[in-house]
């Protein structure tokens, strides 16, 4: 962590690799795999997805596994994956508990662009509460909420919800 952190992603590889080889606890197995592929995802390496997507089975509890959805998502996303991005993020979003609303959030808001963007494909929508005042607070829900705006102007929803919508996004 503290070699991702400065900005040494190929140092936490190296170390990564190496308690992999040790080997870790079963149970902890999936979390080296996590920050492994997150280092390879800082160092632009290809494996990286691959290594985040294998290792959501491994996680066991459920917050963590969500994050590493999250994760795994984003980067499936970098790379044009918009199919495969939408289904980890929505098995991150059945995955994450009431107790962390920003994690939610930004696995919504992913989820969001991955089906919005995806080629030939209807945007599949999510049940997103857009009357949650806690949306405005977070980077996230201020672009779910730009989303929806979005949404509805192309949808031929009142301009009043629309621009209500958008001004909360702003």
């Amino acid at each position: 962590e503290r070699a991702l952190v400065s900005g040494a992603p190929d140092s936490a590889m190296r170390l990564l690799r190496r308690a992999l080889e040790e080997p870790p606890l079963p149970e902890r197995r999936g979390e080296v795999l996590v920050g492994l592929g997150r280092a390879e995802g800082a160092a632009g390496a290809p494996e990286a997805i691959e290594r985040l997507t294998g290792a959501l089975d491994l996680i066991g509890e459920r917050s963590s596994r969500a994050a590493a959805a999250l994760d795994a998502g984003r980067m499936l996303i970098s790379h044009a994956r918009w199919e495969d991005a939408a289904e980890t993020l929505g098995r991150g979003l059945d995955d994450v508990d009431g107790t962390d609303e920003g994690l939610r959030a930004r696995l919504e808001a992913a989820f969001a662009a991955a089906t919005r963007i995806s080629p030939g494909h209807e945007m599949q929508s999510r049940p997103v509460a857009l009357d949650d005042e806690t949306l405005e607070t977070t980077v996230a829900g201020r672009v779910m909420l730009a989303q929806a705006a979005a949404d509805g102007a192309l949808r031929g929803t009142s301009a009043a919800e629309v621009h209500g919508l958008a001004t909360r996004a702003l």
